[in-house]
């Protein structure tokens, strides 16, 4: 925990950070204001982001106080937990020394360290996959109705967390024992389908409160529904451009992100009715260029492909284990296992993959889905643990070295443990949020800010920032010209010495302070706000700090995203 938070902050509006800034977002808003939104891309989203780390995530910040580090321990916690269902996976596979194994393996993972720092959902997504296929994989072997409501309540969860994983629910029926007696498959399957059935009716209030929202059959809302059909016309990385001029279209002017989400469902549905090989042809070559390793060719002779360093400063960093080293390590040892132990390889190899095969089914599947998504890195971050496991099983398993999985009977205790411990924390949670909902926290008060005005004398032309959104959506989001702008609202994450520019996305190196700035309307029904500014300070304002309610004006541009940049000229701290 010390050695991630040791490394330099990075880039504001870089990713992760964004997504860390939303998380953030939502969990205040869900104590402070009992609503679920946030404002991303200038767009007042009330489902922008699967709810399970967000309410984890606002249980923490308000035990803590609303303390900045809240999602530290809360990562901290839950890959402490994370070491312990990889042993446990690994053990119940192939034995307690591959267990072992992934667990050291993990516990010096270069990425880990990474997402432990931020306040995203990758550590306990990592944690509810894992608890998922331990309960799935037991359920397969011993079966149970207790099992059943675990896999249930913890893939429910999954899929709240990471909505990829809805659309490869049916893959649940692979941990069915379909070489066993007719009687003893068919009591399988049904473990199955009850399971699938179970996760149904837990995703039903999610899906009402989105159709309450929307007016739209929603089951789990992503980051907004036009990333899926604008991406699906790109091979690799989304372009900016085209993104924006897909959401910024004049026609789709009033568009709820339910509207962006339905006409992104109907025209991938399109897409892969009409030129169905293309566009998985396509899927795949993004996702190889996403997920794949940056300029292959030798990487594998190349001592900094094993290398993840986490910097402590400038010049001192630990080198840490990379995905990409140990993939190319496990391929060197495998392969030469099977050069110079040719005799029982292909039996080891066979008993490995029919032990393994309902994992590896399951993520292949989680790999497809991509093709009509998104594969960004942090997404395979999610998956690499298993992969680590796999990995070790197969070299355990060719070598012959492997200790065969202990009695079920003794496992079936020990397997209830740390996940029950999870279901406890996330009950607690939940429970959490009912009372947030039902109003423990005292409303915030807002600020009508038709009552204020700046002191400064404002010559007429003047826009504010209703009238600069209007102009944003009559050029595809961008502004024709040069606009002078003043608005009032409250500073938030105040960062020194940084400046946006118009032409790049992340902040660059300069004197002087930024700030994003959330601008609110005056609206007893709406009083979460209407968008947010980029803003840029000739000066360091010395005085300034989060939460001042401010009057700024100044020129105003956009970046590539579309959000609005103000070179602020003057400024007033009105509150």
């Amino acid at each position: 925990m010390i050695l991630s938070n040791c490394q330099e902050f990075p880039d504001y509006s870089q990713t992760p950070y964004t997504d860390e800034i939303h998380y953030h977002q939502l969990a205040e808003n869900l104590i402070k204001f009992k609503e679920y939104a946030a404002v991303t891309g200038g767009f007042f989203n009330t489902s922008i982001r699967p709810p399970t780390y967000p309410v984890f995530s606002s249980v923490f910040s308000f035990l803590s106080n609303h303390s900045y580090h809240a999602h530290h321990f809360f990562n901290f916690v839950f890959d402490l937990v994370n070491l312990f269902l990889i042993f446990l996976l690994g053990s119940l596979l192939y034995g307690s020394r591959c267990g072992i194994w992934a667990t050291v393996v993990y516990g010096f993972f270069g990425p880990a360290f990474v997402y432990l720092k931020f306040g995203t959902s990758e550590i306990l997504v990592v944690s509810l996959i894992l608890s998922s296929i331990i309960y799935l994989y037991c359920l397969q072997q011993i079966g149970g109705l207790h099992y059943v409501i675990a896999a249930g309540f913890c893939y429910a969860l999954l899929i709240h967390a990471r909505p990829a994983f809805m659309l490869i629910l049916p893959v649940i029926f692979v941990f069915s024992r379909y070489r066993s007696s007719r009687s003893i498959f068919i009591g399988s399957l049904k473990n199955c389908a009850l399971t699938i059935f179970l996760v149904a009716i837990l995703m039903i209030p999610w899906l009402y409160r989105n159709y309450k929202h929307h007016g739209n059959i929603i089951p789990v809302c992503t980051v907004a529904g036009w990333h899926l059909s604008a991406h699906v016309r790109s091979l690799s990385e989304l372009p900016v451009e085209l993104m924006w001029r897909y959401v910024y279209d004049p026609k789709r002017r009033g568009y709820t992100e339910g509207d962006y989400y339905n006409e992104a469902t109907r025209d991938s549905i399109k897409l892969a009715r009409d030129t169905p090989i293309k566009s998985t042809l396509i899927g795949l070559i993004r996702i190889g260029y996403a997920w794949g390793f940056a300029k292959p060719y030798f990487r594998i002779l190349n001592p900094k492909s094993y290398v993840y360093p986490i910097y402590l400063n400038d010049k001192s960093f630990v080198p840490l284990l990379d995905f990409e080293g140990l993939f190319y390590l496990g391929v060197l040892i495998v392969l030469s296992l099977v050069i110079f132990n040719k005799r029982f390889i292909k039996k080891r190899y066979k008993k490995w993959f029919f032990g393994s095969k309902s994992i590896i089914i399951l993520l292949l599947a989680y790999i497809l889905v991509h093709t009509i998504s998104i594969p960004m890195i942090q997404y395979r971050f999610v998956i690499e643990p298993m992969i680590i496991i796999l990995i070790i099983g197969l070299i355990f398993h060719l070598s012959g070295i492997e200790n065969p999985p202990e009695d079920f009977e003794v496992w079936q205790q020990r397997s209830l443990f740390i996940p029950a411990t999870i279901f406890i924390i996330m009950s607690i949670s939940f429970s959490s949020l009912y009372m947030f909902a039902y109003g423990t926290e005292k409303y915030r008060k807002t600020v009508d800010y038709s009552l204020i005005t700046c002191h400064q004398d404002h010559a007429s032309g003047y826009l504010n920032y209703r009238d600069i959104r209007e102009i944003q959506w009559q050029d595809y989001g961008m502004l024709s010209s040069r606009q002078f702008v003043t608005t009032m609202g409250e500073v938030k994450y105040l960062v020194k010495n940084r400046k946006f520019i118009s032409s790049q996305i992340s902040a660059i190196q300069s004197r002087g302070s930024v700030a994003k700035l959330f601008v609110r309307k005056y609206d007893p029904e709406n009083f979460l706000g209407m968008g947010d500014l980029k803003l840029n300070f000739k000066h360091d304002p010395k005085s300034l700090k989060d939460g001042d309610i401010i009057c700024v004006s100044g020129i105003a541009e956009t970046d590539p995203f579309r959000e609005i940049i103000i070179h602020v000229e003057h400024f007033e701290i009105v509150k």
